[in-house]
């Protein structure tokens, strides 16, 4: 068995029947001993390790926010398939946006900004979704969601007075891994779903591919053609291509392209009588359709040492650094 290379771990131990353990160690030169004591899981609740609130793995009782962790396999069980529906996930979060797609906007503990620029800040795999065009709909091949409730501006920035959304992807890994998924439903709605992600070189390099298709009628019917008002389809492929450079260095390159066309933007009415008496029906002449097209990409390079580095500097010029 080959020496496991100095650096900092996270060690964790499972058995059926008994709580998960984690320890953080730093190994160096020499034998190091680690033991673990295991209580049977109905005296205590598994760790849950969350990697967004302090930008690093930890558990996440210590993290000093309010925070809500929902996993993807919680997300595919409740049908969760864009952000419109995180309201469901957590308390004191409302989604909101015009009806076609477009603007996604959060409000978290009441605080919301009712411009282009929101208050709650939105990453997604480390990328910052500057405004509420450019936030990214849909949800697919997620590992998790975390919400941060209250003013996140020290770790995520601008936008961040009411908190932060973090969706991270799931990573590619030396496991082969493949997911095909079909869904129908009412209101015409299709949605297909495909994944590959496995090594390129076993260790080293890793790749994951995955491709969303979906498509639905609108709510509306338009009176003046009896056409349906307010469809639409879209479109996501997800890429990201990891190399493991060293024990404790890594990086990744992420690219992603999203696609909406909306037959329909915003449905009117004459008068708030006519909402009542029909409030699905429009009668519009002038329909106007909406093209949505996004690219994005990131590099993310991360080291566990240069972590350790920065704690360590802090504690020496007497900083809390987190």
């Amino acid at each position: 068995m080959p020496e496991l290379p100095q650096g900092y771990y996270v060690v964790s131990v499972s058995y059926i029947g008994y709580a998960t353990q984690q320890k953080e160690i730093t190994v160096k030169a020499g034998t190091i001993s680690v033991n673990f004591v295991l209580v049977p899981q109905t005296q205590a609740l598994d760790e849950v390790t969350v990697t967004s609130a302090a930008k690093r793995e930890i558990p996440i009782i210590k993290v000093p926010v309010s925070i809500t962790r929902v996993t993807g396999e919680r997300l595919d069980d409740m049908r969760i398939w864009d952000q419109r529906s995180m309201s469901q996930l957590t308390g004191n979060i409302n989604v909101s946006n015009p009806g076609e797609g477009d603007a996604i906007s959060y409000s978290i503990r009441g605080i919301l900004a009712a411009d282009f620029n929101p208050s709650v800040v939105t990453y997604i795999d480390g990328i910052n979704q500057f405004d509420i065009y450019s936030n990214i709909e849909f949800l697919h091949d997620v590992e998790s969601i975390e919400i941060l409730k209250g003013p996140q501006g020290t770790l995520f920035g601008r936008n961040a007075m009411g908190g932060a959304i973090n969706i991270t992807t799931k990573e590619p890994t030396n496991i082969w891994r493949g997911k095909a998924e079909a869904a129908l439903g009412n209101f015409a709605v299709q949605r297909y779903n495909v994944l590959a992600s496995g090594p390129i070189v076993k260790d080293k390099l890793f790749f994951k591919v995955s491709g969303l298709f979906g498509k639905q009628d609108g709510f509306y019917s338009n009176t003046v053609d009896n056409s349906n008002f307010n469809s639409k389809e879209y479109t996501g492929i997800n890429t990201s291509l990891k190399y493991q450079i060293s024990g404790s260095w890594s990086a990744s390159l992420y690219g992603k392209r999203y696609t909406r066309d909306v037959v329909g933007y915003v449905p009117y009415a004459a008068d708030i009588s006519t909402v009542f008496s029909n409030p699905y029906e429009t009668s519009q002449n002038a329909v106007g359709n909406t093209e949505h097209r996004m690219n994005q990409g990131a590099i993310k390079i991360l080291s566990i040492l240069l972590r350790i580095l920065i704690h360590l500097v802090g504690q020496f010029l007497g900083l809390k650094i987190r």
